[in-house]
């Protein structure tokens, strides 16, 4: 991989924190297929665990991937995670410095509708276990943070919506992978969904998303603020505007109690640029202000916090450069004070999805890197400071084996063991519900559009339950699963 770093300006601040200039390097980790770097998280031994996808291990589908690296990129072990199925990582948190939990998706309940999947690791990288959550309908996560209560919140998106569109999903989690509550958000006849989410200081969680609600097909930021406690909607904004605005990122400014979030728009010009907004904690801007480059479709990714009062963003420049998207970041005071840029890239495609920092040692990035003319791409980890220094840095192209060694499969019977189908929907006739193997045996209940209880059945005990249902009239109808531990909530559909 050839490297380029375009440094439009350097600006050093008396109180930031600067940075070692021994080593900085950008690496390609791959495995002679394809390898999607998505999220990266830092250890306290001063390792990295980088995220992500492959199409390595000839399990089915897509992979899980967990790399363990240095600080200079090497390799301390690479582990693969796979069904016959597919699943697809999107974050990662550390727990008490010693487990690592990974949110995702999969389909490998029954192979065709996907499920969020969230899984807990060592730090060795030792699988515990995997659970999944969800509906007869797909859900999708996003993003995952974990709370200062010690849960943990997953943030997505269902299309258990009953005029097919998608409402924003919000999970949440205690560290054994039991559910806390759930809850989905949108509004009739519009998409929403939640890309990201962050907590306050007063036990607030602020989620940021989309909606077209306003204008079909023409997404705008939605912010919502629920209660950490039980979910429930405190307040919520969206933000009008007359062109595509994706809202990608959100988090909490402990400097200034304030939220800042990133959104890619085109409302200023014909190509994308990053918004930077500052919000109070009732949702009124503060300060905005945009970053990009000129005639170029910038993207930025996610926002992070690298120490109080300071910000950068990591995202990608579409056609940068040599023709070829290039992985981009920027850095600012909260403020809007620009600090550096910096772009790295050349006869690939290369971007940065997701960043942490090590204090004292740099910024570091993970992404992919794509050869567009083969069709196989790797992961990306580039390190860099916060002043922006990136001269005279190592390339390095790692071909990854070391995972052929060690190649945990999933139990796909551990995956659907809490899970819950239920078919076909719409429904006419009859309907299904599959139960398999949960502890709490649940009780069955169905409520007419009237809230009239139509069908009850109690501590069910065999896997598959049948409902006659050819003589309910035509309607929305609510299905009820309750345990002593959890009661859960079906949409259904008779046309």
């Amino acid at each position: 991989m050839k490297n380029y770093l375009y440094v439009f300006l350097i600006m050093l601040i008396s109180n930031i924190e600067l940075y070692s200039q021994d080593y900085c390097f950008g690496s390609r980790i791959g495995s002679k297929t394809y390898d999607y770097g998505k999220t990266i998280v830092a250890l306290p031994d001063k390792h990295l665990i980088l995220g992500g996808n492959t199409g390595a291990g000839n399990f089915g589908g897509g992979n899980i991937h967990l790399i363990k690296v240095d600080t200079l990129s090497n390799i301390v072990w690479s582990k693969i995670y796979g069904s016959p199925q597919s699943e697809d990582l999107t974050g990662m948190v550390i727990l008490q410095n010693q487990f690592i939990y990974g949110c995702g998706n999969t389909n490998s309940v029954d192979g065709n509708q996907w499920n969020i999947f969230l899984a807990k690791w060592d730090t060795a990288g030792n699988l515990m276990w995997i659970k999944t959550y969800g509906s007869y309908a797909w859900e999708y996560s996003n993003a995952i943070v974990l709370s200062s209560d010690t849960h943990l919140l997953i943030a997505g998106y269902t299309y258990n919506n009953p005029n097919g569109k998608q409402d924003m999903y919000i999970l949440k989690l205690d560290t054994a992978g039991n559910k806390v509550w759930e809850k989905t958000f949108g509004f009739a006849g519009s998409d929403d969904f939640a890309n990201d989410l962050a907590e306050d200081t007063s036990g607030r969680v602020l989620i940021a998303g989309n909606t077209d609600i306003a204008q079909n097909g023409i997404f705008n930021p939605y912010y919502l603020m629920v209660d950490l406690n039980n979910g429930d909607s405190l307040m919520a904004l969206i933000q009008n505007e007359d062109s595509i605005s994706i809202l990608s990122s959100v988090i909490y400014d402990t400097s200034a109690n304030t939220f800042i979030s990133v959104y890619n728009s085109t409302k200023q010009s014909n190509e994308y640029k990053a918004y930077i907004q500052q919000r109070d904690m009732n949702l009124n801007l503060i300060n905005e202000f945009w970053t990009g480059i000129a005639n170029i479709n910038t993207y930025m990714q996610q926002i992070f916090s690298f120490q109080p009062g300071y910000i950068t963003v990591t995202g990608y420049a579409e056609n940068y450069g040599y023709g070829n998207d290039e992985g981009v970041y920027y850095t600012f005071m909260t403020n809007g004070t620009f600090i550096t840029s910096g772009a790295e890239g050349g006869l690939e495609n290369d971007r940065f999805l997701s960043a942490t920092n090590i204090p004292g040692l740099g910024i570091f990035m993970v992404g992919f890197s794509e050869e567009p003319s083969v069709g196989l791409s790797d992961f990306m980890l580039v390190k860099t400071y916060s002043n922006g220094n990136y001269f005279n840095c190592q390339d390095y192209v790692i071909v990854d084996t070391s995972y052929q060694n060690q190649t945990p499969v999933l139990n796909i019977e551990s995956l659907s063991e809490t899970s819950v189908k239920i078919y076909p929907n719409p429904f006419n006739e009859r309907i299904y519900v599959d139960v398999p193997n949960l502890l709490d045996k649940p009780n069955i209940s169905v409520y007419s559009p009237s809230g009239q209880l139509l069908y009850y059945t109690p501590f069910v005990n065999r896997p598959t339950v049948q409902l006659n249902t050819g003589h309910w009239p035509p309607g929305m109808y609510i299905l009820e699963l309750g345990s002593l531990n959890d009661v859960q909530r079906y949409k259904l559909i008779k046309p």
